[in-house]
């Protein structure tokens, strides 16, 4: 009894206040005559159902149930929000992907269509902006965009030398333009005119 009454004062008097009503089963705990002075004390009435019929109050009864499956709702909620929490952590330098969806600002700067990627990028972190979002390096045809994103918007990249493309030497004439030479003939073709034919070639340049 001592550790329920401590418990009472800690957990409910202290966070909510005294309680006008306290509606009860007739546990022995509930019925002693320690805990009704101990509420007459306090001026809060107690309801305790009949001694055969726990369930006679319905009200309390609902009302218990509801908060229960409240509880059990919210529990499983949480537990589903954790499996899908992403507890990621970046430093500056390192380099993320961008999530792309049509709703987003991403999505609209990049006319994002049905079968755009769903990732761009990567882009480096600049500076990290509190406990959940990023500050990153955004190219120039996004610079219409704000630089901070949520950490959820971002996919780790792991660098790879196969992903860095070298480009190749480019010969300038002294006037300035560029020679262009046939590699390969990868089709061919006849257009059918009025009066005569004529052979269309694709032709692959260097």
């Amino acid at each position: 009894m001592e550790e329920l009454t401590r418990m009472y004062i800690k957990e409910i008097v202290r966070l909510h206040g005294v309680p006008s009503t306290i509606i009860s089963d007739r546990d022995p705990r509930f019925t002693s005559r320690f805990w009704g002075a101990f509420q007459r004390a306090f001026g809060t009435q107690l309801s305790l159902s009949t001694t055969y019929h726990p369930q006679t109050n319905v009200q309390s009864e609902r009302t218990i149930q509801t908060l229960e499956d409240m509880r059990k709702a919210y529990s499983r909620q949480k537990s589903y929000a954790d499996q899908r929490q992403k507890h990621l952590k970046f430093e500056e330098g390192e380099h993320v992907f961008l999530k792309v969806t049509p709703t987003t600002g991403v999505g609209r700067a990049i006319k994002t269509k049905k079968l755009n990627p769903h990732y761009i990028g990567p882009f480096e972190i600049l500076k990290r902006i509190g406990q959940v979002a990023y500050k990153i390096a955004l190219l120039p045809y996004l610079s219409n965009l704000h630089d901070m994103f949520y950490v959820s918007q971002f996919q780790k990249y792991t660098p790879d030398a196969s992903h860095v493309l070298e480009p190749e030497p480019i010969q300038v004439r002294e006037d300035l333009t560029l020679p262009i030479i046939p590699v390969r003939i990868d089709d061919t073709s006849v257009k059918r005119l009025r009066e005569r034919e004529v052979s269309l070639v694709k032709i692959a340049w260097s």
